[in-house]
């Protein structure tokens, strides 16, 4: 018997308890938020509410998205961001590939307020790699830029980075372009993954990273 959560029906013997509880509590805390409850002029969606409710909100007869105050001329809505299906606002997440592009996933997918930037290795333009980890990490990042400024953000709006590494003793040259690259408040990371064996030989590094448009970090230390 499928679990209906919102509008999603997932096979209910797949999930387990835990993860249904998860479940159940994230769109039962959306639903309220929606119905004004969890809203607070001063405070943010939860990181829930960014990832895993695209859904639109049901006031006054109208669908709103559940998402916080947009971002005038960035994050605003259109007709081409959005679509609507059975009276409710759904959020259009853009999968960008590129023609050519030699494997099956996108390298961003973004919607109205979250862009996810799939795995990406240090190559420039004319497909070579650089001989050394630092060289790479910092050309890995300044990659992950160059997407991010093609859907209007950038390496200030990223609160998320998966880092992954051939060798664990590049730690060093990897820490060195991440500070380099996020300052003195960086975005929070995945645990580090090392000794894997990357797409290419030569590939030392790989980073992915999730952006929130609007979003602004900052350093707090206590």
């Amino acid at each position: 018997m499928p679990l209906s959560v919102g509008s999603v029906k997932v096979p209910f013997m797949s999930l387990s308890p835990d993860v249904v509880s998860r479940i159940t509590k994230m769109f039962g805390q959306a639903r309220r938020r929606c119905e004004g409850v969890d809203r607070s002029p001063d405070r943010g969606p939860e990181p829930f509410q960014l990832l895993v409710m695209p859904f639109g909100c049901r006031r006054h007869g109208s669908a709103v998205p559940n998402t916080p105050d947009f971002v005038p001329g960035r994050s605003s809505p259109s007709r081409s961001a959005t679509a609507h299906e059975g009276g409710q606002q759904l959020s259009v997440w853009k999968s960008f590939r590129p023609r050519g592009t030699p494997h099956p996933a996108a390298l961003t997918l973004a919607n109205e307020r979250v862009i996810f930037v799939s795995g990406i290795g240090g190559h420039r333009e004319d497909g070579t790699l650089g001989e050394s980890a630092a060289e790479q990490a910092r050309q890995t990042i300044a990659n992950i830029e160059n997407l991010l400024k093609r859907e209007g953000s950038g390496l200030d709006e990223v609160v998320w980075i998966s880092p992954y590494l051939v060798d664990i003793n590049d730690i060093d040259a990897l820490t060195a372009a991440v500070s380099e690259a996020f300052g003195d408040a960086p975005p929070a990371a995945a645990a580090l993954v090392a000794d894997v064996l990357l797409a290419s030989p030569d590939m030392k590094v790989e980073l992915e990273a999730v952006a929130v448009r609007g979003s602004r970090r900052e350093l707090v230390e206590s």
